[in-house]
């Protein structure tokens, strides 16, 4: 009795938490022109000390992601935010746009993280993407 007790007790607080979390992966992106296949992710890297050459061009507004369809994509066409620390060191951007540009980024992105410099930690969070337009 007193564990059945208990688990009616905990169920509400645990589906709250799901629902909190849950909450957190929906990105609002403010654009007119977002499509319904769009997607998102919250990318974490930290950079090698001695790359910020290598760090600058990764995160440069014209930096070519990806062709599609004859279209050529930079990063500035999906960057949605970029915070840097104070130090250079480390990097967390989110990116939104059409899920086969995206795909493609991530892909290149965790090629270059696989092979541990200039970026020797890394993380991609997948973020839902829902239009805040009125």
């Amino acid at each position: 009795m007193r564990t059945l007790l208990l688990g009616l007790l905990l169920t509400p607080l645990l589906s709250t938490s799901a629902a909190a979390q849950g909450h957190g992966d929906t990105l609002f992106v403010a654009d007119r022109y977002l499509v319904t296949a769009a997607v998102g992710a919250r990318i974490t890297a930290k950079f090698d000390d001695d790359s910020a050459a290598a760090r600058t061009a990764m995160l440069r507004l014209d930096t070519p992601i990806a062709t599609i369809r004859g279209r050529r994509w930079v990063l500035s066409d999906v960057l949605v935010s970029l915070s840097v620390d104070g130090n250079g060191v480390v990097a967390i951007w989110t990116v939104a746009g059409p899920k086969d540009v995206i795909e493609a980024y991530l892909v290149a992105f965790r090629t270059l993280a696989r092979g541990r410099h200039p970026i020797y930690d890394s993380g991609v969070q997948s973020l839902i993407v829902r239009c805040a337009c009125s």
